[in-house]
């Protein structure tokens, strides 16, 4: 079976030549032996275009096929009689189904292979949070236990199949024992959710689609405000990168005293908001199967969902219910001179990543943004730009015309990953562009950081509300996801931004 990621490396290969060949040979004619490649290559990338339309179709009837099977397999179902109270038979019923416990953590497999991070232990099983202050806490793990019981899973589904009647109708079809399961997993947005097995699986191809989820530190809570101590910054800006990990460190005699240690402690806390996705679906499809609907919960709305967190925590403007986003921290355009997170990378041509062979223009800028960064973090560094800044670093050369960073081997069509001075690229269409004066988040093109300090915090539970009346008239069906999560910046100074300077 062919390789999709080689075939679009090569059709992206196949444009680029033809788009060279054009340039040097502007006009209408071209030589005989350049039109003849130039022909073959066109050839070549027409068939290639409908190879990975077929490709494409046969990968995503597999997911599809794949999916279905997992979702039906009776060894992932939960079995009778998990009620969250007993702590060591409830793990061992879990354990039979596939979950695991690690760190006090429980994981949920998926049709990927993969284990998916859920849940905090005393959230599905044990005592139950008590007390004035733990209300919030207490609710969330009532609800999520409910929803762990195999007659919740099989009213969910049920409830599904009659998704096109409306939410009311829907639920009035039910059963009296489904209607009873159902509503103990009503949350505060009024909608269902969603079970278990379905919520890792959502999780999951979330992740997959998600830049800031595979880089940065990724924890539980059962609070809808997460809360820890941490070390303010070194007064002493000369000292501030020497430490991290919220620490600071100094000589000390036998019986240090306080004082000894100039400490400062502040809270961090990062809010959990609520984020949702929404969608219309043809009746058709849904009437086909409940499978088809639960594909779409956790194929298309994962991707969705991971597209709202990224720009929330690479973006986000803090206001009107966002995260602050790590383009919009406070000294995100402040220069490193004056102990800020800012590198000038403006080029040879005004506003821009860019140079020529008689100028340097970024390059040197970009490599010495790549050492701002202190040492501690640099060995898990990661760049983030749009594709488009990616393209623009691709190109710059030195004074001979040869690149500075090489994205292609000598040979073939495997392109290794871009690497800028050993430091992998990632792209996020959520980066700024360059182009203008770096002055806010949508101009700031470049970052280098080690992301593991940056937190995200979540309330694992996803659920789903249906809009049937609103689309009537054109058939189809309106379905939404909720999901809570938030994200801020720990530690500032793992971080670099890449700007225009004025």
């Amino acid at each position: 079976m062919p390789d999709l990621k080689l075939l679009r490396e090569e059709l992206e290969q196949n444009i680029g030549k033809r788009e060279e060949m054009r340039a040097k040979n502007p006009g209408k004619t071209m030589p005989t032996e350049i039109a003849g490649e130039f022909q073959s290559l066109t050839e070549r990338s027409i068939a290639i275009q409908t190879l990975i339309e077929v490709e494409s179709q046969k990968e995503a009837d597999k997911l599809l096929s794949d999916q279905k099977s997992w979702y039906e397999d009776p060894h992932y179902a939960f079995p009778r009689g998990f009620e969250g109270n007993g702590e060591s038979e409830d793990l061992k019923r879990l354990v039979k189904a596939g979950w695991e416990v690690k760190n006090g953590i429980l994981y949920a497999p998926t049709s990927m292979g993969t284990m998916q991070e859920m849940y905090p232990e005393d959230v599905v099983y044990g005592p139950l949070p008590s007390g004035p202050s733990e209300k919030e806490a207490r609710r969330y793990a009532e609800l999520t236990r409910a929803t762990f019981r195999p007659e919740y899973r099989s009213a969910f589904i049920n409830w599904l199949k009659n998704f096109p009647f409306g939410d009311s109708r829907a639920f009035s079809m039910l059963e009296i024992s489904e209607q009873k399961a159902l509503s103990e997993g009503v949350d505060a947005s009024g909608g269902y959710t969603v079970p278990p097995d379905v919520q890792a699986e959502l999780g999951g191809r979330r992740a997959l689609s998600s830049v800031m989820r595979g880089l940065a530190t990724v924890r539980q809570t059962n609070r809808d405000v997460w809360s820890q101590p941490m070390v303010a910054p070194h007064a002493t800006a000369a000292d501030r990168n020497i430490y991290s990990d919220g620490f600071q460190g100094a000589w000390v005699g036998e019986t240090p005293t306080q004082a000894d240690v100039d400490v400062t402690f502040e809270m961090f806390t990062i809010p959990i908001r609520k984020v949702r996705v929404k969608t219309t679906l043809s009746n058709d499809l849904l009437a086909d199967s409940v499978v088809n609907l639960l594909s779409e919960l956790t194929m298309r709305g994962a991707r969705n969902l991971a597209q709202v967190e990224d720009k929330g925590f690479i973006a986000g403007s803090g206001v009107a219910n966002e995260p602050l986003g790590i383009l919009n921290h406070a000294l995100a355009l402040t220069l490193t001179s004056s102990d800020g997170m800012a590198v000038d990378v403006e080029g040879s041509v005004a506003n821009t990543i860019s140079n020529s062979v008689s100028a340097a223009g970024s390059a040197p800028l970009i490599k010495a943004m790549a050492y701002q960064l202190p040492s501690q973090y640099a060995e898990n560094a990661t760049w983030l730009m749009r594709r488009v800044i990616q393209g623009d670093i691709a190109g710059l050369v030195d004074a001979s015309g040869r690149p500075f960073w090489n994205s292609y081997l000598e040979s073939g069509f495997a392109r290794p990953a871009l690497q800028i001075e050993g430091a992998p690229v990632r792209n996020s269409e959520h980066m700024g562009n360059d182009g203008a004066v770096s002055t806010t988040a949508a101009t700031i093109p470049l970052l280098l950081a080690d992301f593991r300090e940056f937190y995200i915090i979540e309330r694992t539970g996803f659920s789903v509300r249906i809009l049937n009346e609103r689309y009537a008239d054109t058939d189809q069906t309106g379905l939404i996801i909720f999901e809570r999560v938030g994200g801020g910046l720990w530690n500032y100074d793992a971080f670099r931004t890449g700007v225009i300077a004025a």
